[in-house]
Protein backbone atom coordinates (compact mmCIF):
# COMPACT_ATOMS: atom_id res chain seq x y z
CA UNK A 1 0.00 0.00 0.00
CA UNK A 2 1.29 3.59 -0.51
CA UNK A 3 3.57 4.15 2.37
CA UNK A 4 4.93 0.88 2.93
CA UNK A 5 8.42 1.40 1.95
CA UNK A 6 8.10 -0.08 -1.91
CA UNK A 7 10.03 2.71 -3.14
CA UNK A 8 12.29 3.42 -0.42
CA UNK A 9 13.15 -0.37 -0.89
CA UNK A 10 14.19 -0.49 -4.00
CA UNK A 11 15.80 3.22 -3.85
CA UNK A 12 18.53 1.98 -1.24
CA UNK A 13 19.37 -0.26 -4.34
CA UNK A 14 21.51 2.26 -5.49
CA UNK A 15 21.87 4.62 -3.00
CA UNK A 16 19.16 7.18 -3.74
CA UNK A 17 17.89 7.84 -0.25
CA UNK A 18 16.25 10.49 0.41
CA UNK A 19 18.11 13.32 2.43
CA UNK A 20 17.80 12.35 6.32
CA UNK A 21 17.64 8.85 5.56
CA UNK A 22 20.70 6.39 5.76
CA UNK A 23 20.79 2.71 5.91
CA UNK A 24 21.42 1.28 9.33
CA UNK A 25 21.63 -2.19 8.89
CA UNK A 26 22.15 -4.76 6.04
CA UNK A 27 24.03 -4.72 2.69
CA UNK A 28 23.46 -4.18 -1.20
CA UNK A 29 24.99 -7.03 -3.37
CA UNK A 30 24.90 -6.83 -6.75
CA UNK A 31 26.53 -9.17 -9.38
CA UNK A 32 28.19 -11.00 -6.65
CA UNK A 33 29.48 -7.49 -5.63
CA UNK A 34 28.90 -5.77 -2.50
CA UNK A 35 27.73 -1.83 -3.24
CA UNK A 36 29.22 0.23 -0.34
CA UNK A 37 29.98 3.71 -1.34
CA UNK A 38 28.94 6.65 -3.44
CA UNK A 39 32.02 5.96 -6.21
CA UNK A 40 30.01 1.82 -5.93
CA UNK A 41 26.80 3.61 -6.73
CA UNK A 42 27.73 5.76 -9.58
CA UNK A 43 29.76 2.52 -11.23
CA UNK A 44 25.84 0.89 -12.28
CA UNK A 45 23.63 3.67 -11.95
CA UNK A 46 22.12 3.89 -15.34
CA UNK A 47 24.73 1.58 -17.14
CA UNK A 48 24.03 -1.60 -15.28
CA UNK A 49 21.17 -0.76 -13.15
CA UNK A 50 18.19 1.23 -14.84
CA UNK A 51 15.82 3.10 -12.48
CA UNK A 52 12.25 3.88 -13.74
CA UNK A 53 10.82 6.56 -11.25
CA UNK A 54 7.22 6.96 -11.24
CA UNK A 55 7.07 10.38 -11.14
CA UNK A 56 8.14 11.50 -15.12
CA UNK A 57 7.21 15.24 -14.01
CA UNK A 58 9.89 15.38 -11.35
CA UNK A 59 11.79 13.13 -13.60
CA UNK A 60 12.64 14.93 -16.62
CA UNK A 61 14.25 18.25 -16.68
CA UNK A 62 11.66 20.77 -16.85
CA UNK A 63 13.78 23.62 -18.18
CA UNK A 64 15.73 21.07 -21.32
CA UNK A 65 13.88 19.83 -24.59
CA UNK A 66 12.93 16.27 -25.13
CA UNK A 67 16.23 15.80 -27.40
CA UNK A 68 18.57 16.87 -25.34
CA UNK A 69 17.90 15.13 -22.88
CA UNK A 70 17.76 11.65 -24.69
CA UNK A 71 20.74 12.80 -26.35
CA UNK A 72 22.58 13.49 -22.95
CA UNK A 73 21.60 9.90 -21.56
CA UNK A 74 23.66 8.24 -24.88
CA UNK A 75 26.06 10.38 -24.56
CA UNK A 76 27.14 10.04 -21.16
CA UNK A 77 26.26 6.35 -21.04
CA UNK A 78 27.30 4.97 -23.99
CA UNK A 79 30.27 8.15 -25.49
CA UNK A 80 31.41 5.71 -28.18
CA UNK A 81 27.97 5.48 -29.85
CA UNK A 82 28.24 7.32 -33.54
CA UNK A 83 25.68 9.83 -33.32
CA UNK A 84 23.71 8.17 -36.31
CA UNK A 85 23.33 5.00 -33.94
CA UNK A 86 22.15 7.33 -31.04
CA UNK A 87 19.24 8.47 -33.07
CA UNK A 88 18.34 5.43 -34.57
CA UNK A 89 18.04 3.85 -30.87
CA UNK A 90 16.19 7.22 -29.57
CA UNK A 91 13.57 6.28 -32.44
CA UNK A 92 13.35 2.49 -31.69
CA UNK A 93 12.74 3.37 -27.97
CA UNK A 94 9.64 5.66 -28.73
CA UNK A 95 8.61 3.25 -30.70
CA UNK A 96 8.66 0.32 -28.43
CA UNK A 97 6.48 2.39 -25.71
CA UNK A 98 4.36 3.63 -27.95
CA UNK A 99 4.82 6.38 -29.47
CA UNK A 100 4.66 6.58 -33.40
CA UNK A 101 7.45 8.87 -35.39
CA UNK A 102 5.88 12.21 -35.51
CA UNK A 103 3.60 11.91 -32.47
CA UNK A 104 5.57 13.86 -30.33
CA UNK A 105 8.17 17.00 -31.81
CA UNK A 106 10.99 15.94 -29.26
CA UNK A 107 11.99 19.83 -29.83
CA UNK A 108 9.49 20.55 -26.75
CA UNK A 109 9.78 20.50 -23.38
CA UNK A 110 8.27 17.89 -20.73
CA UNK A 111 5.32 20.24 -19.62
CA UNK A 112 4.22 20.64 -23.11
CA UNK A 113 3.17 17.22 -23.68
CA UNK A 114 0.51 15.03 -21.49
CA UNK A 115 1.25 12.80 -18.82
CA UNK A 116 0.75 9.42 -20.52
CA UNK A 117 3.07 10.65 -23.10
CA UNK A 118 6.00 12.50 -20.69
CA UNK A 119 5.75 8.70 -18.69
CA UNK A 120 6.29 7.04 -21.83
CA UNK A 121 9.21 9.35 -22.86
CA UNK A 122 10.72 8.86 -19.24
CA UNK A 123 10.46 4.61 -19.54
CA UNK A 124 12.35 5.24 -23.07
CA UNK A 125 14.71 6.97 -21.45
CA UNK A 126 15.36 4.39 -18.91
CA UNK A 127 15.39 1.84 -21.47
CA UNK A 128 17.73 3.38 -23.89
CA UNK A 129 21.29 2.28 -22.41
CA UNK A 130 20.02 -1.29 -22.19
CA UNK A 131 20.27 -2.37 -18.10
CA UNK A 132 20.90 -5.57 -17.04
CA UNK A 133 18.24 -4.98 -14.25
CA UNK A 134 15.76 -2.46 -14.35
CA UNK A 135 13.68 -1.11 -11.21
CA UNK A 136 10.20 0.28 -12.01
CA UNK A 137 8.99 1.98 -9.80
CA UNK A 138 5.07 2.48 -10.70
CA UNK A 139 5.69 2.48 -13.94
CA UNK A 140 2.00 2.59 -15.90
CA UNK A 141 0.68 4.25 -12.53
CA UNK A 142 -0.34 7.76 -15.28
CA UNK A 143 -1.02 5.26 -18.21
CA UNK A 144 -4.45 4.77 -19.88
CA UNK A 145 -4.89 0.42 -19.44
CA UNK A 146 -3.92 0.03 -23.31
CA UNK A 147 -1.07 1.55 -22.71
CA UNK A 148 -0.09 -0.22 -19.58
CA UNK A 149 -0.47 -3.06 -20.92
CA UNK A 150 1.79 -2.40 -24.24
CA UNK A 151 4.28 -1.18 -21.50
CA UNK A 152 4.54 -4.15 -19.52
CA UNK A 153 4.08 -6.80 -22.90
CA UNK A 154 7.48 -4.36 -23.95
CA UNK A 155 9.25 -5.08 -20.59
CA UNK A 156 8.04 -8.81 -20.32
CA UNK A 157 10.15 -9.14 -24.30
CA UNK A 158 13.10 -7.46 -22.58
CA UNK A 159 13.60 -9.67 -19.79
CA UNK A 160 12.78 -12.84 -21.91
CA UNK A 161 15.10 -11.71 -25.64
CA UNK A 162 17.57 -9.75 -23.64
CA UNK A 163 17.74 -11.48 -20.09
CA UNK A 164 17.32 -8.31 -18.22
CA UNK A 165 16.35 -8.66 -14.39
CA UNK A 166 13.18 -6.97 -13.53
CA UNK A 167 12.11 -5.43 -10.00
CA UNK A 168 8.23 -4.19 -10.30
CA UNK A 169 7.09 -1.75 -7.77
CA UNK A 170 3.65 -1.45 -8.16
CA UNK A 171 -0.12 -1.62 -6.06
CA UNK A 172 -1.96 -3.55 -9.06
CA UNK A 173 -1.74 -6.87 -7.83
CA UNK A 174 -3.06 -9.14 -11.13
CA UNK A 175 -0.60 -6.72 -13.33
CA UNK A 176 2.53 -8.08 -10.77
CA UNK A 177 1.30 -11.10 -10.67
CA UNK A 178 1.02 -10.94 -15.22
CA UNK A 179 4.51 -9.71 -15.18
CA UNK A 180 6.56 -11.36 -12.37
CA UNK A 181 7.33 -15.19 -11.00
CA UNK A 182 7.66 -14.09 -7.48
CA UNK A 183 5.79 -10.77 -5.13
CA UNK A 184 6.99 -9.69 -2.33
CA UNK A 185 4.29 -7.55 0.27
CA UNK A 186 5.49 -4.52 2.41
CA UNK A 187 3.66 -3.33 4.96
CA UNK A 188 4.76 -0.70 7.02
CA UNK A 189 8.23 -1.24 5.97
CA UNK A 190 7.92 -4.43 6.74
CA UNK A 191 8.17 -7.88 4.68
CA UNK A 192 5.05 -9.45 5.89
CA UNK A 193 4.78 -11.78 3.06
CA UNK A 194 6.80 -13.87 -0.10
CA UNK A 195 5.30 -16.14 -2.04
CA UNK A 196 5.34 -17.42 -6.36
CA UNK A 197 2.75 -14.95 -7.78
CA UNK A 198 0.25 -17.65 -8.47
CA UNK A 199 -0.04 -18.55 -5.02
CA UNK A 200 -0.41 -15.27 -3.78
CA UNK A 201 -2.65 -13.57 -6.29
CA UNK A 202 -4.99 -16.96 -5.49
CA UNK A 203 -4.69 -17.30 -1.73
CA UNK A 204 -2.79 -13.79 0.16
CA UNK A 205 -1.60 -14.89 3.27
CA UNK A 206 -0.84 -11.97 5.08
CA UNK A 207 -3.31 -8.98 5.72
CA UNK A 208 -2.03 -6.67 3.39
CA UNK A 209 -1.91 -8.84 0.47
CA UNK A 210 -5.40 -9.47 1.25
CA UNK A 211 -6.72 -5.99 1.25
CA UNK A 212 -4.83 -5.51 -2.17
CA UNK A 213 -6.86 -8.74 -3.76
CA UNK A 214 -10.33 -6.65 -1.96
CA UNK A 215 -9.72 -3.07 -3.03
CA UNK A 216 -9.19 -4.56 -7.13
CA UNK A 217 -13.38 -5.19 -5.96
CA UNK A 218 -14.56 -1.52 -5.73
CA UNK A 219 -18.70 -0.61 -5.41
CA UNK A 220 -20.43 0.72 -8.12
CA UNK A 221 -22.26 4.28 -8.51
CA UNK A 222 -25.50 4.18 -10.85
CA UNK A 223 -27.53 7.12 -9.79
CA UNK A 224 -29.18 8.83 -12.65
CA UNK A 225 -28.16 12.70 -13.29
CA UNK A 226 -31.47 15.17 -12.21
CA UNK A 227 -31.46 16.90 -16.30
CA UNK A 228 -34.27 19.68 -14.29
CA UNK A 229 -30.71 20.64 -12.06
CA UNK A 230 -29.29 23.72 -12.77
CA UNK A 231 -26.59 24.09 -15.41
CA UNK A 232 -23.31 24.61 -13.38
CA UNK A 233 -20.78 24.37 -15.88
CA UNK A 234 -21.53 24.16 -19.76
CA UNK A 235 -19.28 24.46 -22.75
CA UNK A 236 -21.11 24.39 -26.43
CA UNK A 237 -18.62 23.81 -29.68
CA UNK A 238 -15.64 24.57 -27.47
CA UNK A 239 -11.67 23.76 -29.12
CA UNK A 240 -8.81 24.25 -27.91
CA UNK A 241 -5.29 24.17 -28.81
CA UNK A 242 -1.71 25.09 -28.05
CA UNK A 243 0.43 27.72 -28.85
CA UNK A 244 2.85 26.41 -31.60
CA UNK A 245 4.92 29.47 -31.73
CA UNK A 246 6.62 31.14 -34.71
CA UNK A 247 6.02 29.56 -38.17
CA UNK A 248 6.33 30.09 -41.81
CA UNK A 249 3.05 32.11 -43.45
CA UNK A 250 3.27 28.80 -45.47
CA UNK A 251 2.97 26.18 -42.60
CA UNK A 252 -0.24 24.88 -41.70
CA UNK A 253 -1.67 25.96 -38.16
CA UNK A 254 -1.60 22.92 -35.90
CA UNK A 255 -4.21 20.84 -35.72
CA UNK A 256 -6.64 21.58 -32.62
CA UNK A 257 -5.98 19.67 -29.10
CA UNK A 258 -9.52 19.19 -28.98
CA UNK A 259 -12.29 19.71 -31.69
CA UNK A 260 -15.29 20.95 -31.05
CA UNK A 261 -17.67 19.48 -28.25
CA UNK A 262 -20.93 20.10 -26.29
CA UNK A 263 -20.53 19.90 -22.06
CA UNK A 264 -22.96 20.76 -19.84
CA UNK A 265 -23.04 20.05 -15.92
CA UNK A 266 -25.49 20.25 -13.85
CA UNK A 267 -25.91 20.56 -10.29
CA UNK A 268 -25.24 17.52 -8.21
CA UNK A 269 -23.93 15.58 -11.57
CA UNK A 270 -21.02 13.62 -11.99
CA UNK A 271 -19.56 13.26 -15.39
CA UNK A 272 -16.35 11.00 -16.20
CA UNK A 273 -14.02 11.78 -19.03
CA UNK A 274 -11.75 8.80 -20.66
CA UNK A 275 -9.50 7.91 -23.01
CA UNK A 276 -6.09 7.10 -23.86
CA UNK A 277 -2.95 9.33 -23.16
CA UNK A 278 -2.68 12.30 -25.29
CA UNK A 279 -7.17 12.05 -26.46
CA UNK A 280 -7.28 15.49 -24.87
CA UNK A 281 -8.45 14.88 -21.16
CA UNK A 282 -6.69 16.99 -19.47
CA UNK A 283 -6.65 19.81 -22.33
CA UNK A 284 -10.94 19.79 -21.96
CA UNK A 285 -10.61 20.36 -17.85
CA UNK A 286 -8.30 23.24 -18.68
CA UNK A 287 -10.37 24.83 -21.04
CA UNK A 288 -13.35 24.33 -18.75
CA UNK A 289 -11.68 26.03 -16.16
CA UNK A 290 -10.40 29.00 -18.57
CA UNK A 291 -6.80 28.04 -17.98
CA UNK A 292 -6.49 27.26 -21.39
CA UNK A 293 -8.35 30.00 -23.64
CA UNK A 294 -10.84 28.38 -26.59
CA UNK A 295 -10.03 28.84 -30.44
CA UNK A 296 -13.55 28.41 -30.78
CA UNK A 297 -17.14 27.81 -29.34
CA UNK A 298 -18.03 29.58 -25.46
CA UNK A 299 -17.85 28.61 -21.95
CA UNK A 300 -20.54 29.35 -19.07
CA UNK A 301 -20.74 29.06 -15.20
CA UNK A 302 -23.10 29.58 -13.34
CA UNK A 303 -25.19 31.02 -16.89
CA UNK A 304 -22.58 33.53 -16.95
CA UNK A 305 -20.28 33.53 -20.44
CA UNK A 306 -16.65 33.59 -19.43
CA UNK A 307 -15.45 32.86 -22.82
CA UNK A 308 -13.51 36.24 -23.25
CA UNK A 309 -13.00 37.07 -19.59
CA UNK A 310 -9.45 38.01 -18.46
CA UNK A 311 -8.04 36.85 -15.10
CA UNK A 312 -9.48 39.44 -13.04
CA UNK A 313 -12.47 39.05 -13.44
CA UNK A 314 -12.05 35.33 -13.55
CA UNK A 315 -10.39 35.17 -10.42
CA UNK A 316 -14.07 36.52 -8.91
CA UNK A 317 -15.52 33.45 -9.62
CA UNK A 318 -12.57 30.70 -9.22
CA UNK A 319 -13.33 29.81 -5.78
CA UNK A 320 -16.92 28.32 -6.85
CA UNK A 321 -14.56 25.62 -9.05
CA UNK A 322 -11.95 23.96 -7.93
CA UNK A 323 -9.36 21.13 -9.34
CA UNK A 324 -7.76 18.37 -7.85
CA UNK A 325 -4.19 17.72 -10.59
CA UNK A 326 -2.94 14.03 -10.72
CA UNK A 327 0.45 14.92 -9.37
CA UNK A 328 0.32 15.98 -5.98
CA UNK A 329 4.04 16.10 -5.76
CA UNK A 330 3.69 18.80 -7.87
CA UNK A 331 0.38 20.82 -7.33
CA UNK A 332 1.85 21.41 -3.83
CA UNK A 333 4.44 23.40 -2.53
CA UNK A 334 6.92 21.55 -0.95
CA UNK A 335 8.65 24.33 0.85
CA UNK A 336 4.82 25.36 2.41
CA UNK A 337 3.88 24.29 5.63
CA UNK A 338 0.25 22.70 5.48
CA UNK A 339 -1.38 24.93 7.86
CA UNK A 340 -0.04 27.78 5.83
CA UNK A 341 -1.60 26.20 2.49
CA UNK A 342 -5.11 25.90 3.99
CA UNK A 343 -5.16 29.70 5.15
CA UNK A 344 -4.33 30.71 1.84
CA UNK A 345 -6.94 28.86 0.19
CA UNK A 346 -9.45 29.75 2.75
CA UNK A 347 -8.58 33.59 2.33
CA UNK A 348 -9.37 33.04 -1.68
CA UNK A 349 -12.35 31.46 -0.71
CA UNK A 350 -13.62 34.59 1.76
CA UNK A 351 -13.01 37.42 -0.97
CA UNK A 352 -15.94 35.80 -2.93
CA UNK A 353 -18.84 37.76 -3.00
CA UNK A 354 -21.12 34.82 -3.12
CA UNK A 355 -19.54 32.16 -1.41
CA UNK A 356 -21.51 29.13 -0.61
CA UNK A 357 -20.50 28.47 2.63
CA UNK A 358 -21.77 31.70 5.36
CA UNK A 359 -18.19 31.13 7.58
CA UNK A 360 -14.99 30.27 6.32
CA UNK A 361 -13.81 26.35 7.30
CA UNK A 362 -11.32 26.42 9.29
CA UNK A 363 -7.89 24.20 8.48
CA UNK A 364 -8.23 21.21 11.10
CA UNK A 365 -12.01 21.05 9.91
CA UNK A 366 -11.00 20.84 6.62
CA UNK A 367 -8.55 17.78 7.65
CA UNK A 368 -10.33 15.89 9.46
CA UNK A 369 -13.62 15.86 6.36
CA UNK A 370 -10.31 14.47 4.42
CA UNK A 371 -9.32 11.87 7.26
CA UNK A 372 -6.52 13.65 8.37
CA UNK A 373 -5.92 14.92 11.57
CA UNK A 374 -4.48 18.53 13.13
CA UNK A 375 -0.72 17.22 14.01
CA UNK A 376 -1.04 17.32 9.60
CA UNK A 377 -0.74 21.38 9.98
CA UNK A 378 2.66 21.95 11.32
CA UNK A 379 4.17 19.76 8.59
CA UNK A 380 5.34 19.74 5.22
CA UNK A 381 3.88 18.01 1.64
CA UNK A 382 7.27 16.22 1.45
CA UNK A 383 6.32 14.61 4.57
CA UNK A 384 3.34 12.76 3.78
CA UNK A 385 2.73 9.82 1.87
CA UNK A 386 1.29 9.90 -1.87
CA UNK A 387 -1.96 8.87 -0.57
CA UNK A 388 -2.08 11.82 2.24
CA UNK A 389 -0.71 14.27 -0.52
CA UNK A 390 -4.09 13.70 -2.34
CA UNK A 391 -5.82 14.27 0.67
CA UNK A 392 -4.38 17.48 1.50
CA UNK A 393 -4.92 18.47 -2.07
CA UNK A 394 -8.37 17.99 -2.06
CA UNK A 395 -8.51 19.82 1.56
CA UNK A 396 -7.01 22.81 -0.20
CA UNK A 397 -9.43 22.48 -2.95
CA UNK A 398 -12.56 22.54 -0.49
CA UNK A 399 -11.27 25.14 1.22
CA UNK A 400 -12.49 27.45 -0.82
CA UNK A 401 -16.49 25.65 -0.50
CA UNK A 402 -16.66 25.11 -4.02
CA UNK A 403 -19.92 24.23 -6.28
CA UNK A 404 -17.70 22.40 -8.89
CA UNK A 405 -14.58 19.53 -8.43
CA UNK A 406 -12.67 18.79 -11.31
CA UNK A 407 -10.68 15.99 -10.51
CA UNK A 408 -7.44 15.22 -13.15
CA UNK A 409 -6.31 11.61 -12.96
CA UNK A 410 -6.99 12.12 -8.78
CA UNK A 411 -5.76 8.27 -8.05
CA UNK A 412 -3.86 7.03 -11.03
CA UNK A 413 -0.48 7.12 -8.95
CA UNK A 414 -2.20 5.85 -5.90
CA UNK A 415 -2.22 1.86 -4.74
CA UNK A 416 -5.47 0.24 -5.17
CA UNK A 417 -6.35 0.33 -1.47
CA UNK A 418 -5.79 4.41 -1.27
CA UNK A 419 -7.81 4.44 -4.35
CA UNK A 420 -10.84 3.17 -2.72
CA UNK A 421 -10.03 5.25 -0.37
CA UNK A 422 -9.86 8.73 -2.35
CA UNK A 423 -12.92 7.60 -4.35
CA UNK A 424 -15.13 6.57 -1.45
CA UNK A 425 -14.05 10.20 -0.05
CA UNK A 426 -15.05 11.67 -2.74
CA UNK A 427 -17.92 10.28 -3.14
CA UNK A 428 -18.93 11.14 0.69
CA UNK A 429 -18.19 14.54 -0.17
CA UNK A 430 -19.72 14.88 -2.71
CA UNK A 431 -22.84 13.59 -1.51
CA UNK A 432 -22.77 15.68 1.53
CA UNK A 433 -21.81 19.12 0.38
CA UNK A 434 -23.99 18.83 -3.15
CA UNK A 435 -21.07 18.99 -5.52
CA UNK A 436 -20.48 18.63 -9.46
CA UNK A 437 -18.34 16.56 -10.40
CA UNK A 438 -16.04 16.27 -13.84
CA UNK A 439 -13.63 13.20 -13.29
CA UNK A 440 -10.64 12.61 -15.36
CA UNK A 441 -9.40 9.46 -15.65
CA UNK A 442 -8.43 6.10 -17.62
CA UNK A 443 -9.70 3.94 -15.10
CA UNK A 444 -12.71 2.79 -16.02
CA UNK A 445 -13.48 1.30 -12.28
CA UNK A 446 -13.27 4.77 -11.05
CA UNK A 447 -15.52 6.32 -13.51
CA UNK A 448 -18.01 3.51 -13.01
CA UNK A 449 -17.49 4.21 -9.27
CA UNK A 450 -18.13 7.50 -9.43
CA UNK A 451 -20.29 9.12 -12.40
CA UNK A 452 -23.49 8.86 -13.87
CA UNK A 453 -22.17 10.43 -17.14
CA UNK A 454 -19.15 8.95 -19.24
CA UNK A 455 -17.29 11.17 -22.14
CA UNK A 456 -15.17 9.29 -24.42
CA UNK A 457 -12.50 11.01 -26.03
CA UNK A 458 -10.23 9.78 -28.71
CA UNK A 459 -7.64 12.16 -30.60
CA UNK A 460 -8.87 15.04 -29.58
CA UNK A 461 -12.28 14.22 -30.48
CA UNK A 462 -15.28 13.21 -28.13
CA UNK A 463 -16.75 9.69 -29.90
CA UNK A 464 -19.50 8.89 -27.60
CA UNK A 465 -21.20 9.29 -24.19
CA UNK A 466 -23.75 7.55 -21.81
CA UNK A 467 -24.08 6.45 -18.88
CA UNK A 468 -20.76 3.51 -17.94
CA UNK A 469 -23.47 0.78 -17.87
CA UNK A 470 -25.27 1.60 -21.18
CA UNK A 471 -21.64 2.18 -22.36
CA UNK A 472 -19.33 -0.46 -21.21
CA UNK A 473 -21.97 -3.05 -22.39
CA UNK A 474 -22.28 -1.82 -25.45
CA UNK A 475 -18.89 0.72 -26.80
CA UNK A 476 -19.51 2.18 -29.97
CA UNK A 477 -15.97 3.07 -30.49
CA UNK A 478 -12.51 1.52 -30.93
CA UNK A 479 -11.10 3.88 -28.52
CA UNK A 480 -13.63 2.59 -25.46
CA UNK A 481 -13.48 -0.81 -27.10
CA UNK A 482 -9.72 -0.83 -26.69
CA UNK A 483 -10.15 0.49 -22.94
CA UNK A 484 -12.67 -2.46 -22.12
CA UNK A 485 -10.27 -5.30 -23.38
CA UNK A 486 -7.22 -4.31 -21.72
CA UNK A 487 -9.19 -4.06 -18.47
CA UNK A 488 -10.26 -7.57 -19.24
CA UNK A 489 -6.80 -8.31 -19.71
CA UNK A 490 -5.06 -6.78 -16.46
Amino acid sequence: ASGSGKSLAARAILGLLPPGLQQIAGSVRYADRALRGEVDFRGVRGTEIGYLFQDAAASLHPLRTLAAQFDECLRVHTPRLPARERQQRIGQALTEVGLAPGEVDLRRYPHQISGGQRQRMLIALTLLTRPRLLIADEPTSALDPVLAGRICALLAQRVAESGMALLFISHDLPRVAQLCTRILVLDEGELVESAAADALLRRPASVAGQRLAAAAQMPRHAQAPDLQAQPMVVAQGLALAYRAGWRWPWQPKPAPALQPLDLCLRRGQRIGVVGSSGSGKSTLARGLLRVLPPVAGSVNWWGTEVTHWREPRLRALRPRIQMVFQDPYRSLDPLQRVDAMLAEAIGCGAQEPEGAASSPPSPVALLESVGLDASALSRYPTQFSGGQRQRLAIARALATSPAVLVCDEATSALDLATQAQILELLDTLIRERQLSLILIAHDLAAIERLCDTVLVLDGGRLVEQGSPAELYANPRSPALRALLDARMLS
